[in-house]
């Protein structure tokens, strides 16, 4: 699965970083902290890569990882 995650954002850099933070979400709702903010900070990197600043799942991504530092 790591496989095809790696090239799909340079393929679709529309989808950059959306499989990671699903993962994330996933993980983050299982009480995986630690492995969500390390998912999330993978979803950033290829988001930042690709996407505009501003772009919705820049934020949510963000936001994610404002909710797990806490935890």
């Amino acid at each position: 699965m790591a496989e095809p995650r790696r090239h799909s954002s340079e393929l679709f850099p529309a989808y950059a970083g959306a499989p990671e933070l699903a993962t994330a979400v996933a993980l983050h709702g299982l009480g995986r902290h630690t492995e969500a903010g390390e998912e999330s900070r993978r979803a950033l990197t290829a988001s930042e890569r690709h996407l505009h600043p501003s772009h919705g799942r820049v934020g949510e991504i963000r936001a994610l990882l404002a909710a797990i530092a806490p935890a």
